[in-house]
């Protein structure tokens, strides 16, 4: 506790690592978010069987795999903050969509551009966040950057399932409301 103390007073101490980790917590919820919820989203609204589902998710993997490596020329290039900036705008359009998706084909496309945005998001990401880092604290601001993305996976579960509870198990409502977590997230990051 003494050296989270510690670490939590020294993120506090670098303006702009503070103000990039506050974007993170929540575009990163929007994101996990989506991802979480995406199966049940399949199943329950769309119809998805078990089998459809595997095949969806590996579509994802590969997806991420090959945004990851699609944008890492434009990270270094154009820098982490405008990739990542582009990719909130590529999550929001997926939130957006799912609310209209009706067929299991389109829904498959989708979750090929969630998957692209995936990897190249979580990519941008660590680059950013490296950028970022005083010299001779990397080991202790990596951890403290995953304890910033597991500790936001609770807004959005908790946005969603509210969402979709109080408007009868409309998950569509429930997945554009996550929506506002890219925008959070987005205006946040460009301070």
């Amino acid at each position: 506790l003494t050296q989270f103390r510690r670490i939590v007073g020294e993120v506090l101490a670098e303006r702009e690592l503070r103000r990039f980790l506050l974007a993170f917590f929540f575009y990163i919820d929007g994101v996990l978010t989506v991802i979480w919820f995406a199966a049940i989203f399949a199943n329950q609204t769309l119809g998805f069987t078990q089998s459809e589902v595997i095949v969806l998710f590996l579509i994802v993997q590969f997806s991420a795999l090959a945004g990851a490596f699609a944008l890492a020329r434009p990270a270094d290039t154009l820098g982490p903050k405008r990739v990542i900036s582009g990719l909130l705008v590529l999550w929001t359009a997926v939130a957006i969509s799912a609310y209209f998706v009706t067929s299991k084909p389109v829904f498959f496309a989708v979750a090929v551009l969630a998957g692209t945005g995936l990897g190249s998001i979580q990519a941008a990401s660590r680059s950013f966040m490296s950028a970022l880092i005083p010299d001779g604290k990397e080991a202790e601001m990596f951890g403290f950057y995953a304890f910033c993305g597991k500790s936001s996976s609770i807004l959005g579960p908790l946005v969603f399932g509210t969402i979709s509870r109080l408007t009868g198990g409309n998950q569509r409502l429930a997945v554009v409301a996550v929506a506002a977590f890219f925008l959070v997230g987005g205006v946040l990051l460009q301070r």
